[in-house]
């Protein structure tokens, strides 16, 4: 389990405020990626999505995780090699939460992918 800084929860927030849309969009692509596989992590997330913010995909996985989303269930080396070998968190949707993250999704007016991966992920006309 992971146990959340109140600094890095409020860094969550200040770009949920500045950066919404980016933001949300992050936060859909890790759920739709986590209603795929049973493990993900944030180094998964395409750049198209991220713009090359590696803090975005940070903060949206943090803030997921805060809302009971999604759980780190262990940790990887990353497979990014400026990295360095610093260790990401493995990321699944915690039993019984799956409706919950399709919730997310349609109130957030995404797309909700099936489980079949040929599914492509399409955010809804705003």
């Amino acid at each position: 389990m992971t146990t959340l800084d109140p600094q890095f929860l409020r860094i969550c927030v200040v770009m949920t405020g500045f950066k919404g849309g980016q933001m949300r969009a992050a936060q859909a692509c890790l759920l739709m990626m986590a209603l795929r596989a049973d493990r993900i992590n944030a180094a998964q997330m395409p750049a198209e999505v991220t713009h090359g913010n590696t803090h975005l995909a940070g903060a949206a996985t943090g803030a997921l995780i805060a809302q009971g989303l999604l759980e780190c269930v262990g940790r990887v080396k990353s497979p990014i090699p400026s990295a360095k070998g610093r260790k990401l968190d493995v990321l699944a949707i915690p039993n019984g939460k799956r409706e919950t993250v399709r919730t997310w999704l349609r109130e957030n007016r995404f797309e909700v992918p099936s489980d079949q991966p040929e599914q492509q992920m399409e955010m809804l006309s705003a």
